[in-house]
């Protein structure tokens, strides 16, 4: 079952036209995530991994999301109390009432905004490569919701004469990424 889900995402179409990118310097922008308007983005990008990759790729992602927002605003008057403070021996001190006015939203909208991210790629655990010697990975990025920016990762070995687990990990203290651990 496994083979052929790998066989299945080896040859689709999709994955034919993804785009390469040359994993050389610890920084990349990848650009905008393939997306329609009206969808959520999803992209799968083939990364090329040689003896010049550093142990940690940053690659740096942009697309769109919808924002909450507010579409109209109202104003309304309320009245505040006054205070009146009494002390044991009989003395009293107050304050009046006022009126405040306060802003309020009367329609929420959703509108699209772009934002970006930066995935790590990390190969601390990967097997060090011979000179002249390439791998190849593909990662696949899908937006959860247009309404939200979080993102699913996966990766799958393209080209490799080796067998590597490839997991996601996104903690409270680390940016989200792919960990490639050779088997």
């Amino acid at each position: 079952m496994k083979l052929l889900l790998i066989l299945l995402l080896a040859f689709s179409p999709f994955v034919l036209n993804a785009r390469t990118i040359l994993l050389d310097r610890e920084k990349i922008n990848a650009g905008v995530l393939l997306q329609s308007e009206s969808e959520p983005a999803q992209e799968q990008l083939v990364v090329r991994r040689t003896t010049k990759t550093p142990r940690k790729v940053k690659l740096d992602i942009s697309f769109d999301y919808r924002k909450k927002i507010c579409g109209e605003w109202d104003q309304r008057d309320r009245w505040v109390p006054g205070d009146l403070h009494c002390t044991p021996h009989g003395g009293c001190s107050g304050s009046p009432g006022r009126w405040e006015s306060e802003r309020f939203c009367v329609r929420w909208d959703r509108v699209l905004s772009g934002t970006s991210k930066t995935i790590v790629l990390n190969f601390k655990r990967a097997q060090r490569l011979s000179s002249g010697e390439e791998e190849e990975f593909l990662v696949t990025i899908d937006q959860k919701s247009l309404d939200g920016r979080k993102l699913d990762l996966s990766g799958s070995v393209q080209s490799s004469d080796r067998e590597y687990s490839i997991e996601e990990y996104d903690g409270l203290f680390t940016k989200q990424g792919l960990r490639f651990k050779v088997r």
